[in-house]
């Protein structure tokens, strides 16, 4: 079985693609981006594609592909996007998340999560995409794992790939990121609000 990894910007995703790199070599692991969507460059030596991708790409490709993810806790992945992009220059966002206040940013990109297991952005969202959310993941994902559990979803992806080198990686993360203590409790309450699907997901994970 071959595998499409979903990363979810601020869900460890730069820390199984360490693993990746460490189990699989480049023919085998294809790196891509929503930018390269309608024409992914892959091999029959692929393996793996991963990267900041919506759910779809299995489409355009020939031969069987599972999808498997990483969620987070919604209101801590949020908080730690917005300030992860305002410390960051180099960034695409940088310029545009820099003038936006945090509850922007929140309605920006609510229910991301929910989002990408779909196949749309953010925030182009009803109550019934969680069930569309939940079809997808019956049928076409084969491991859903969290972030607080990393170490647990590196041992599921190992078992299912037989990958044997599988370190205990947390890479990128922000060691200056804000925790949810700096957030007022009107703005944790601004952010639960509009991102009650991804709340929904989430809990039924973790």
């Amino acid at each position: 079985m071959k595998h499409i990894f979903l990363h979810i910007a601020k869900t460890a995703g730069t820390s199984f693609r360490e693993v990746v790199k460490q189990n699989l070599s480049p023919k085998e692991a294809y790196e891509a981006n929503e930018e390269e969507f309608d024409h992914l460059n892959v091999t029959p030596e692929t393996q793996i594609i991963y990267g900041h991708l919506l759910y779809g790409a299995h489409y355009k490709l020939i031969g069987e592909y599972k999808y498997i993810t990483l969620l987070r806790e919604p209101v801590d992945r949020v908080q730690s996007w917005y300030h992860y992009i305002r410390q960051r220059e180099v960034d695409p966002q940088y310029e545009k998340v820099s003038k936006m206040s945090f509850e922007e940013f929140v309605i920006q990109t609510a229910n991301q999560q929910v989002g990408q297991i779909i196949g749309i952005n953010p925030p182009c969202l009803k109550p019934e995409s969680l069930d569309l959310a939940l079809e997808h993941i019956k049928r076409d994902f084969s491991i859903i794992g969290v972030s607080e559990r990393f170490d647990d979803f590196i041992n599921e992806v190992g078992k299912e790939t037989g990958w044997k080198n599988l370190p205990n990686l947390r890479e990128n993360v922000n060691t200056n990121r804000l925790y949810r203590g700096d957030l007022t409790q009107e703005q944790i309450e601004f952010a639960e609000y509009h991102n009650k699907l991804d709340i929904a997901l989430y809990n039924m994970y973790k």
